[in-house]
């Protein structure tokens, strides 16, 4: 209540449309308020870390989650500072490497699992965190799942419209503005009810099949454009973790990977934002024997949300399962 009140009366109703009510808890970190879902806690074969991409919210790994529960894991998805209901001290604050580092081992700990062997899974930015996690802390992560990681961009698509200040203006100041009252007012007037809202605050547009994963997440996307703290974190994470120094710095992280270190990439054939062509950037030679790619033809960078059932059972079928880079001696099957 605390944290929800601090956005503002018209946020909370965007953010309320938009993503429905909170579906996890919160815990105060160094720098803001973290909003989590940490569930299946007493999953026999372990723990996995979940970071969503740059624009998104925990919501979009739930059915990756529901499949990891079911292979008897424990789930730990967050969203990161500015996005869904995770909210910064300092609007202002700079997205550097340092504050997803700190804002994921801080939440970890307050749960008591830091220390504690865990798979990384991440999507887009989230997978270039999660490839430094692992380079970081390479006694704790066991394994990579990697969605279309952020790093084989040589500078981001998103950070170079970041860096232009009449582009960003018109993002912050005058975008909003022109559908902020329309938008706001169907809310008001529950106009949004006809189309029909999930309890976890999707939409079902009249399409079906592969986009309409997409489509949902999409109108999440668009409708938190309204509130003024998403914008902002989205252009600074652009900035400060998505430059060109920083994605060389990625990739020059992955290759340093242990070679004990299961691997798998999951990716879209026709993906141009962090760009199919250049997957050979993340080699896996080096990487343990389990180490794949799986691709999807035909679909983009929102393949994770597109082909939510192809990505479920390329993730079950994976060999990487039964090794742990932690414990590279033992089969875990």
């Amino acid at each position: 209540a605390e944290y929800m009140g601090a956005l503002g009366e018209d946020s909370i109703l965007v953010m309320e449309a938009a993503l429905g009510q909170p579906v996890g808890a919160f815990c105060a970190l160094t720098h803001g308020t973290t909003h989590y879902l940490y569930e299946n806690q007493t999953g026999k074969n372990g723990l996995v870390l979940l970071m969503h991409g740059l624009g998104s919210n925990l919501l979009d790994w739930s059915p990756i989650c529901q499949a990891l529960h079911e292979m008897e894991y424990a789930t730990l998805r967050y969203d990161f500072y500015g996005r869904g209901f995770s909210k910064s001290t300092d609007p202002k604050l700079k997205m550097e490497r340092h504050v997803f580092e700190t804002q994921v081992t801080e939440l970890m700990q307050h749960l008591e699992v830091w220390g504690r062997p865990f798979t990384a899974i991440g999507w887009s930015t989230g997978g270039s965190l999660a490839i430094l996690l692992a380079h970081t802390h390479p006694k704790l992560v066991e394994r990579l799942i990697l969605c279309a990681p952020a790093a084989v961009t040589s500078k981001s698509w998103t950070a170079e419209m970041a860096e232009n200040p009449s582009f960003m203006n018109f993002i912050r100041n005058y975008l909003p503005n022109l559908i902020r009252s329309s938008y706001l007012s169907k809310v008001k007037s529950h106009g949004f009810k006809e189309q029909g809202i999930e309890a976890n605050g999707d939409f079902h547009p009249n399409q079906s099949g592969q986009g309409r994963a997409w489509a949902n997440s999409l109108r999440r996307a668009s409708k938190l454009c309204l509130v003024p703290e998403f914008l902002d974190a989205v252009a600074s994470t652009n900035t400060y973790f998505l430059d060109a120094a920083s994605c060389a710095n990625v990739r020059k992280c992955f290759r340093e990977l242990p070679d004990t270190l299961p691997v798998l990439l999951l990716w879209g054939t026709e993906d141009k934002t962090t760009p199919y062509v250049q997957r050979d950037q993340l080699p896996l030679q080096s990487k343990h024997f389990t180490s794949k790619l799986v691709s999807f033809e035909g679909y983009q960078h929102s393949a994770v949300l597109e082909a939510p059932t192809e990505h479920v059972d390329a993730v079950r079928a994976w060999d990487g399962w039964k090794y742990s880079a932690v414990s590279p001696q033992t089969d875990l099957k």
